[in-house]
C-alpha cells in the first residue's frame, strides 16, 4: 500500500511507515510494546512531534530510540532536566526523544531524524486490568478523534491533535494471553486470526488501518478473587482483585432518580447516535414506573428534553419513544463541562440522583466538574461510545463521584452496558468490606473503593513481608490466593503498580517517587538520547513536522463520505475487505483483513490535504452530518457539499459545479433513449444499454470501476442524478434505495466526464 504521509512545512512528504504493536498478558497483568517506524526521505533532518493515546489505566513504563542498529533507552527526570537534555542533544547533533503526558494524551517530540535515515521508536506500557461484570476488556487505542473546546494551557500548540481524512497508517497487532483457552476470547472490533495451544492464545490483527481501537474481550471472570505477588526491594508488592459477594439480607427496594444527558453534537453521527438511541431504549426498558428521569441532550448548546425530573409511567415513556424517533447529532460541538453543569443545576427536591452521560468522549476539561457533583450528591455514570472512544477523563469523573464508567465500541452490546449501571445504581453501597493483611506492616496502599455487590475492584499494597491477604466482609474472612509473577516481568509489574501510588502524592513528594521508580508524572518527563559518533552527526536545521491523526471510522458520520471518495477518487482510500464495519465481526480464527493497494494521490487528495486548517483553527461547531441529505441541483453532490463543511479550505465551487448544459442534454437523451429499449423499466437496465443508446464511454468505464455495488444500483443512481428523483420514479425507480454515497460519486463522474 502507499505509505501514510505527513508534510513538512516546505511542503516535502515524509512517509510514517507504520506502527505495530505487540503484548502479553499474565493473569491480569498486561505489557504491550507500540513500535512507530519512520523513514526521513527528505534531504533535511527533522524534528516530529507526534500525540497519541494509551488507555485510560496504562503505565509508561520505556521509550527506545532504535537508529543506526543501535537501541537507546529512555531515562525519567524532572520536567525542566528532561527538557535541557533534549535540547542539548539536538544541539549537539545527536538524535533524541521526548515523551510527557498532557491532559489524557501523550506527545513525542523526536529530534534529528538523519536525512535518509530510518528511526524506530519503541513505546512500552504496563496495565493492571480489571474485569467488569466476568469480563476483562483488552483496549489499545489508535487515534485521536478531533475534540471540541479549549485544550488545556498545558498543551502546545504542536502538541494538539489534528486530523487528516486522508492518511492511512499500516498497522499491526499481537496480544499473547498465557493460560486461557482460545474459546473464551473474541474481538469485536478487528477480523483477526485467533491461535492456541495447551500454554497461549495468540490474537493478531493484520494489514489494517488506525481507525479505531483495538478490543479484545476476555471471559470467564465472574466473581474472580485472586492476587498477583512480587518481591522487590526487600517489600511484598501485591495487586489484589476481589469480588463482593451479594449479602445475606434482601435487598431494599428503592427508586431511581436518573439525570439523563445525551451527546448529540455532530462527532456523534452515524455509529455513536445509533448506539445512544440503543442505550436509551434499554434504559426505558429497565425503569419502573415510579423511578424518575430527566432527559437532557447536548451540543454546542443545551436542550431539556423533559421538564425536568418526571415520574416514570405511561406518559413519560410515551413522550421518550416519540423523541428517540426524531433525535439527531445536529448540536455542534460536544460541550460537555457546561452540560454538566446544566443538570447538576436541575432541582432535584433534595433527592440523590444519578446522572448517565451518553457521549464520545471528544472534549477537553471534564474532570473540573467532578467535585461539584460529588458535593451535589450526583453519582455520574458515563457511557463513553463510538470507534474512537475518548474515556480518560471521564474515568476520573466516574472514580471521584462514585460512579462508573463504561466504554462500548460498536460491535459490543450497549445494552449489556446499560443494564449494567442500571444494577450498580440500584444496588446497595457495600461499607463493611476491607482487606486484611494479617501481621504485615502495609507501607502503603491504594485502590478504588468497594463499593458495588458484584463488582470486581482492584486494590493494591505494599508490605514489609509475604503474607496471604484476606477478603473480609463483615465478619467472614475469605483467603485471596496469590500468584507471583514470573521473573522477567517483576520489574514492569512493580512499576505498574507503584504508579498507583502517585495519586496519592503531591508536588516534591510526588515528583521524587515518580523519578525514584521511572514514571510520567506531572512533574516529570521521559528522554533518551541516541549519541552519534563525532564524525556522523545530524548537520543543519531541523524542519518541524507534526504527524496528523488517522480519521476515527465514522466521525461525524465520515464513513459514507470515505465510500463517496472510494467511489470517485483516483486514488482510492484503502479499507478493509471482508471486515464488517457495522455489524458484528468475528473472532473465529479467519485470515487477517488485508488493506488494498491505492495508486500515487491524485490532485484532488493533495489539495483538500494541503488546505487542511492548523489544529487551533478548526471549528467543530460547525461541522455537519455529511450524511445528512442536502438541498442538490441537478449535477451536484450533497455528500462533497458537506464534505466542504467538514474540510476547512475546501472549494464551494467544487461541490456545486454542474456539467455543462450541452453535455447534460445528451445524458437526458442517451438515458431516455435507453430506457425505450427496455420498455420503460428501469430495473432490467443495464450499462451496456446506456453505451449502447449514447451515454459517454468514459461515464461508462467510470461506472464499472465502482467497487461495492451491484450493477443495478449504479444504473438506478446515474438515471436518477441525470433525470432527477421524480422523473426516475416513472421508471420504477425509487430514490430511497440509492445510497447517499453511491449518489455523491455518480455525480461526481458526470461531473468530471470528458
Amino acid at each position: 500500500m502507499s505509505e501514510a504521509q505527513l508534510q513538512t512545512k516546505n511542503g516535502v512528504v515524509i512517509p510514517l511507515l507504520g506502527v505495530d504493536a505487540v503484548g502479553s498478558m499474565v493473569g491480569l497483568f498486561l505489557r504491550m510494546m507500540i513500535q512507530q517506524r519512520y523513514h526521513n526521505n527528505t534531504h533535511d533532518p527533522l524534528e516530529v512531534m507526534y500525540t497519541f493515546p494509551l488507555p485510560a489505566a496504562a503505565v509508561l513504563l520505556q521509550a527506545e530510540i532504535h537508529v543506526r542498529g543501535v537501541v537507546y533507552q529512555s531515562q525519567v527526570y524532572a520536567k525542566p532536566k528532561a527538557s535541557k537534555k533534549y535540547t542539548e542533544a539536538v544541539a549537539a547533533g545527536d538524535t533524541a526523544i521526548l515523551v510527557a503526558q498532557v491532559d489524557d494524551l501523550y506527545s513525542i517530540q523526536i529530534g534529528n531524524v538523519p536525512a535518509g535515515e530510518a528511526v524506530s521508536i519503541h513505546i512500552t506500557y504496563g496495565e493492571m486490568l480489571v474485569p467488569n461484570d466476568g469480563v476483562v476488556r483488552v483496549s489499545l487505542p489508535t487515534t485521536i478523534a478531533p475534540r471540541y473546546g479549549t485544550p488545556p494551557a498545558t498543551m502546545r500548540p504542536e502538541q494538539v491533535p489534528f486530523s487528516d481524512l486522508f492518511v492511512r497508517y499500516p498497522f499491526t497487532y499481537q496480544l499473547t494471553v498465557w493460560g486461557r483457552a482460545a474459546s473464551t476470547l473474541e474481538v469485536p472490533s478487528h477480523i483477526a486470526t485467533i491461535a492456541s495451544d495447551e500454554t497461549i492464545t495468540t490474537i493478531a490483527i493484520d494489514g489494517v488501518s488506525m481507525d479505531r481501537d483495538v478490543v479484545v474481550l476476555a471471559h470467564g471472570y465472574q466473581g474472580y478473587c485472586g492476587s498477583l505477588t512480587a518481591s522487590h526491594a526487600r517489600q511484598q508488592w501485591l495487586a489484589n482483585y476481589v469480588t463482593i459477594p451479594p449479602t445475606t439480607t434482601a435487598p431494599v427496594a428503592k427508586a431511581m432518580h436518573v439525570k439523563l444527558l445525551i451527546d448529540c453534537s455532530g462527532s456523534m453521527s452515524g455509529t455513536s447516535i445509533t448506539q445512544a438511541r440503543q442505550a436509551v431504549v434499554r434504559l426505558l426498558q429497565l425503569l419502573s414506573d415510579g423511578d424518575s428521569i430527566a432527559v437532557t441532550r447536548f451540543g454546542s448548546e443545551v436542550q431539556d428534553v423533559t421538564a425536568g425530573l418526571m415520574k416514570v409511567g405511561a406518559v413519560v415513556r410515551k413522550q421518550m419513544n416519540a423523541w428517540l424517533k426524531t433525535v439527531n447529532a445536529d448540536l455542534g460541538g460536544t460541550e460537555t463541562v457546561g452540560a454538566v453543569e446544566h443538570v447538576l443545576n436541575m432541582p432535584t427536591n433534595g433527592t440523590d440522583c444519578d446522572v448517565i452521560l451518553i457521549t464520545d468522549g471528544e472534549t477537553y476539561g471534564v474532570d473540573r466538574v467532578a467535585q461539584r457533583a460529588l458535593k451535589a450528591g450526583h453519582r455520574i455514570y458515563p457511557m463513553v461510545i463510538g470507534f474512537a472512544p475518548a474515556d480518560g477523563q471521564l474515568q476520573k469523573l466516574a472514580q471521584i463521584t462514585g460512579g462508573f464508567c463504561e466504554v462500548v465500541t460498536p460491535n459490543e452490546r450497549i445494552e449489556d452496558a446499560m443494564a449494567r449501571i442500571v444494577r450498580r445504581i440500584k444496588a446497595d453501597v457495600v461499607l463493611d468490606v476491607a482487606i486484611e493483611y494479617g501481621e504485615g506492616v502495609v507501607a502503603w496502599k491504594q485502590g478504588r473503593r468497594l463499593q458495588y455487590v458484584g463488582d470486581t475492584a482492584l486494590l493494591t499494597a505494599v508490605l514489609d513481608r509475604a503474607v496471604t491477604p484476606h477478603l473480609r466482609v463483615g465478619t467472614v474472612q475469605i483467603p485471596i490466593p496469590t500468584t507471583t509473577v514470573p521473573d522477567t516481568l517483576t520489574a514492569d509489574f512493580v512499576r505498574t503498580i507503584a504508579a498507583q501510588h502517585l495519586a496519592d502524592l503531591v508536588g516534591d513528594a510526588q515528583q521524587a517517587w515518580a523519578e525514584q521508580h521511572q514514571l510520567l508524572s506531572e512533574q516529570t518527563a521521559v528522554v533518551a538520547v541516541a549519541t552519534h559518533a563525532s564524525d556522523a552527526k545530524v548537520i543543519g536545521t531541523a524542519v518541524k513536522s507534526v504527524v496528523a491523526q488517522e480519521l476515527a471510522y465514522d466521525w461525524h458520520g465520515s464513513a459514507g463520505v470515505m465510500e463517496s471518495f472510494q467511489v470517485f477518487s483516483a486514488a482510492p482510500i484503502p479499507r478493509m475487505i471482508g471486515a464488517s464495519l457495522s455489524g458484528p465481526a468475528s473472532s473465529a480464527r479467519k485470515s487477517s483483513a488485508r488493506m488494498s493497494s491505492p495508486p500515487a494521490g491524485d490532485s484532488l487528495r493533495e489539495n483538500v490535504r494541503r488546505s487542511s486548517a492548523p489544529p487551533r483553527d478548526i471549528v467543530h461547531s460547525q461541522i455537519v452530518n455529511p450524511l445528512r441529505p442536502a438541498t442538490r441541483k441537478r449535477g451536484s453532490s450533497g455528500v462533497l457539499a458537506n464534505i466542504a463543511k467538514l474540510i476547512p479550505g475546501f472549494s464551494k465551487g467544487d461541490t456545486e459545479r454542474e456539467a455543462p448544459a450541452g453535455d447534460m442534454n445528451r445524458y437526458v437523451a442517451a438515458v431516455t433513449k435507453a430506457l425505450t429499449t427496455v420498455k420503460r423499466d428501469i430495473r432490467t437496465l443495464t450499462l451496456a444499454h446506456l453505451l449502447a443508446a449514447g451515454l459517454p464511454a468514459d461515464i461508462i468505464e467510470a461506472c464499472q470501476a465502482i467497487a461495492g455495488y451491484s450493477e443495478a444500483q449504479i444504473v438506478q443512481a446515474l438515471v436518477a442524478v441525470i433525470l432527477g428523483d421524480d422523473e426516475a420514479a416513472r421508471y420504477q425507480g425509487a430514490a430511497k434505495d440509492i445510497p447517499v454515497a453511491l449518489r455523491g460519486g455518480i455525480t461526481v463522474v458526470l461531473q468530471t466526464a470528458g
